[in-house]
């Protein structure tokens, strides 16, 4: 699931201003110029969202025909 939401995200991160350097197992690094955290957690966000109600996610769902949330948490260091 995590490669989902990386592929997703890869295309809402601003290239300028932040990047990913690190994909293992279940967790995605992205380093941000100062200032743009905020707009890398929404686009993380958005790109979960897009893999819950378009993507792989929902692709399984309907599937096996139930639902199961996805849940993610974000960790900001400085």
């Amino acid at each position: 699931m995590t490669l989902a939401i990386q592929h997703a995200l890869m295309s809402r991160l601003k290239p300028s201003a932040s990047y990913m350097f690190l994909q293992i197992y279940d967790a995605i690094y992205i380093d941000t110029a100062p200032g743009y955290s905020e707009g890398a957690v929404d686009a993380v966000a958005d790109a979960v969202q897009y893999v819950v109600t378009e993507g792989y996610w929902n692709d399984l769902q309907r599937i096996y025909r139930r639902t199961v949330p996805l849940k993610h948490d974000i960790d900001i260091l400085t």
